[in-house]
Formats: structure tokens, sequence, C-alpha cells
């Protein structure tokens, strides 16, 4: 039987936000090893991500700007192909597939709104 494949990518708006995330990430990775390093990120968050990550957590403001949108693209076989084939997985792999769906999901404030409507969105 083979599983669903799946594949995350991310984008940014400019190389400056990429090598921020690289350097925090990096550097929450190495300290996150070691009790101490855990220490600091825990009462001093703010200072270790260079701001970007605050006890208070984002203001009205910023939450207001924030956006996220999804994109989700998926190919697979058609009902019609699936039964020709009788649902063989070993047949149908050897094929290709010819079906193809796209989907996409987008709002403001992933962190702290779009997370209850994802959640409700889930669960309807």
């Amino acid at each position: 039987k083979t599983h669903p494949q799946y594949c995350a990518y991310i984008s940014f708006n400019s190389y400056w936000n990429v090598v921020q995330a690289v350097s925090i990430g990096g550097l929450s990775k190495f300290l996150v090893n070691y009790e101490f390093g855990r220490n600091l990120l825990i009462d001093y968050p703010s200072y270790m991500t260079f701001g970007v990550f605050s006890e208070d957590g984002p203001t009205k403001k910023q939450r207001s700007t924030q956006t996220f949108k999804f994109r989700f693209f998926a190919n697979g076989y058609s009902k019609a192909l699936c039964t020709k084939y009788n649902y063989d997985i070993n047949k149908l792999n050897n094929l290709n597939p010819d079906f193809k769906i796209k989907a996409s999901v987008s709002g403001k404030d992933i962190a702290y709104t779009g997370t209850a409507k994802i959640l409700i969105e889930c669960a309807i």
C-alpha cells in the first residue's frame, strides 16, 4: 500500500527575512540542546530572538497586519481509473496520475484567531 506524500515550502518577502530566520533558527537549535540555553530562551525570549519573539506576544497592530496563505496541490488517480484497475495499487503505481486538484486557505493572524478558525473548520 502506498501512502500520501507531502512536501512543505515556505517563502519570505525579502532576503533579510531569510537571514533572520536562518540566524534565529540556528541559534535556537543550538541553545535548546543545553539546559542553560533553554533557560535563556525561556527567560529572555526577546533578547535571544533579536526581538522576533517576546513574553508579551504580538501587538494588536502586528496581529492586524499578519496574513497567511496555504496552497495545496495534489495529483492522484481518478475514480474511473481506479475502477478500471480494480483499485490495485501495484497497477496504479505504474501509471501517471490523471487527476489534479488545487486548494488554498488564507486569512489573517494565524497565531491567534487564525488557529481557532482552522480548528473550527476542521471540526465542521
